[in-house]
């Protein structure tokens, strides 16, 4: 059934009908409305949704945009458990609000801008933005509602949703300390990531407060996926240079389990090791990994909350939330052999 249709048997414009299905019945009676509602009803007619998104001033439409970092672009990103469980959660709170989400990986901000261009969206989420300065300019002049999450922003009219990472971090690292331990790796790029720069304060800051001094042969600024969490288990296992190991996600934890056993070390007996996200991957590691859980179901619900209620403009939260975090101890994580 068209809308011309619905307009004959309800003895009506197609305006009429098209006013009713956007609701805007402030000039049409409530009879003649419910007369409309009934007969799309009856005749469960959907509206075209693609026309709509192209000529209503609201689409229903949020894009969820992630940037393909160098040691992503030839991955399936719904293969990181940080990044699919957040997404999970986006889609069904989103479809929950009556929004659709449509999902799209860029490798520069010129492909972001091609991306809202041609598209009406509602609003946008930026999860780990990179260029951030740049987008922020670019979504200003198109006026589009638009959450950062895991930003550096401090921008109090940017809305972002974060969590504390340089406790995370800090919890881990004090945690191995209190255990015992004195030579804790880091595995982290921490120059070119400002989340991973504030895991590594945290890192350092544990280390500070128990005048342990930080060591460069123990820092490692590698990426934070499981390969090379591997290279850098082996490197720790091959040289002998540690006790623990700190690391920035439980994919790299993982990594670095796998590549300390693949030189005989046992966990946590010869390597205690800790994760960050506490993901869904977790429950099928063995050792269990002790990790900083930050809700990311949580998160991701509020990213969509503080988004909706700015498109909706009748927002009162703060523009900027930041989140807690909690350390999980599991048994990777033990005190060191006595020498």
């Amino acid at each position: 059934m068209t809308i011309k249709e619905i307009a004959e048997k309800a003895n009506v414009s197609t305006m009429t009908v098209s006013n009713v299905i956007n609701n805007k019945t402030k000039k049409v009676s409530k009879a003649t409305a419910d007369k409309i509602k009934r007969i799309i009803e009856e005749n469960h007619y959907t509206p075209n949704l693609t026309a709509r998104s192209l000529t209503s001033p609201s689409s229903k439409i949020i894009g969820v945009v992630v940037p393909l970092i160098e040691f992503q672009k030839h991955n399936n990103l719904f293969l990181d458990p940080y990044l699919s469980s957040m997404l999970g959660v986006f889609e069904e709170t989103l479809r929950e609000k009556g929004y659709f989400f449509m999902f799209r990986s860029v490798e520069s901000v010129d492909a972001l801008k091609n991306f809202i261009d041609n598209w009406n969206l509602d609003g946008i989420i930026l999860v780990y933005p990179f260029f951030e300065d740049q987008i922020e300019k670019m979504i200003e002049k198109i006026q589009i509602p638009a959450v950062y999450v895991d930003s550096n922003h401090t921008n109090l009219d940017i809305l972002t949703v974060n969590v504390d990472d340089e406790k995370g971090t800090y919890l881990t690292t004090k945690h191995l300390i209190e255990l015992g331990h004195r030579n804790i790796a880091f595995i982290g790029d921490y120059n070119n990531y400002s989340i991973i720069t504030k895991r590594f304060s945290g890192y350092k800051k544990a280390l500070e407060e128990s005048n342990i001094p930080l060591k460069e042969d123990l820092v490692y600024k590698f990426l934070i996926d499981y390969k090379s969490g591997v290279t850098a288990g082996s490197d720790i296992a091959q040289k002998a240079i540690a006790t623990a190991a700190v690391t920035v996600s439980d994919n790299s934890a993982l990594g670095v389990i796998e590549g300390a056993r693949s030189h005989g070390y046992s966990v946590p007996e010869d390597l205690s090791v800790t994760g960050y996200d506490n993901s869904f991957i977790t429950d099928y590691s063995y050792p269990k990994l002790t990790t900083v859980d930050q809700h990311i179901a949580q998160k991701a619900q509020a990213v969509v909350d503080l988004l909706i209620d700015h498109i909706s403009k009748d927002s009162k939260k703060d523009n900027h939330v930041l989140l807690d975090v909690d350390l999980i101890v599991r048994s990777s994580t033990a005190e060191p052999k006595a020498d």
